[in-house]
Formats: C-alpha cells, sequence, structure tokens
C-alpha cells in the first residue's frame, strides 16, 4: 500500500458575530489509517483597536504511518466590544 498524506478538508472561511462560535466542521481521510488524529491550536489575531478581528484555527491531521496534512479557518469577526485601556 502506498502511504499518502491524510486528506484533511476545512470548512470554507466564515463572517461571524463576535460572540458566535461556529462548529468544527472539518473532516480527515487517509488510505491506512481509519481514524487520523485531528490537532488544533487556535490562535486570535491581533485586533488594532477595532470592533473586528480574525481568529485561525490551525488544523494538523497526523496518521498511524506518520504522515501529515495542515489546513486551516479562518473565523472573521465583527460586532466585538472594544477593550479601552
Amino acid at each position: 500500500m502506498i502511504k499518502l498524506d491524510p486528506l484533511l478538508t476545512p470548512p470554507a472561511s466564515v463572517t461571524v458575530d463576535c460572540t458566535a462560535v461556529p462548529g468544527i466542521g472539518i473532516t480527515a481521510t487517509d488510505n491506512c489509517d481509519p481514524d487520523v488524529t485531528l490537532r488544533l491550536k487556535v490562535k486570535p489575531n491581533t485586533r488594532l483597536l477595532s470592533d473586528a478581528y480574525t481568529l485561525t484555527r490551525p488544523w494538523k491531521a497526523v496518521d498511524n504511518c506518520g504522515n501529515e496534512a495542515t489546513a486551516s479557518q479562518n473565523h472573521h469577526r465583527s460586532g466585538c466590544e472594544l477593550t479601552r485601556y
């Protein structure tokens, strides 16, 4: 069997209200592992004194053969309350 990288399919990037929490909706398939491991690390981007920002969900899929694939989804958020310092 040829050991291919997992196929990682994230949902499309979306624009949501600041308080909304979009579902995960990512899928991973692989030819040598029926249960691909998914890893997520959320990292918000800088707001730059605005009522909007982007939250990036970077994903990594790892199969039991050691192959990896990466993908990400962006959540563009608006209507956020500004924090004053």
